[in-house]
């Protein structure tokens, strides 16, 4: 199973690592997504990256790839995200 994980916030951001490295050690190919400001290196071992493209441009790129996503931070800014799909 593909998964993309996206947190907007610091606390978003180390949800989303744990999330990361908890799917990965079950078998799960999971990618994580944080802003750069509350990005930590060890992250990259549990497939978490700093971003580097806009959140539209992110989800644009998981939907290609047929990844299931999830959103950790507000409602709002996720469906505005997944608007446009």
């Amino acid at each position: 199973m593909k998964l993309s994980i996206a947190g907007f916030t610091e606390g978003g951001s180390l949800l989303c690592a744990r999330l990361c490295a908890s799917f990965l050690q079950e078998g799960w190919d999971c990618k994580g997504y944080v802003p750069q400001r509350f990005f930590r290196p060890e992250w990259r071992a549990d497939g978490v990256a700093q971003q580097d493209r806009s959140l539209a441009e992110w989800t644009g790129f998981a939907f290609a790839e047929g990844r299931n996503l999830v959103f950790v931070g507000a409602a709002g800014i996720a469906v505005r995200a997944v608007a446009p799909m």
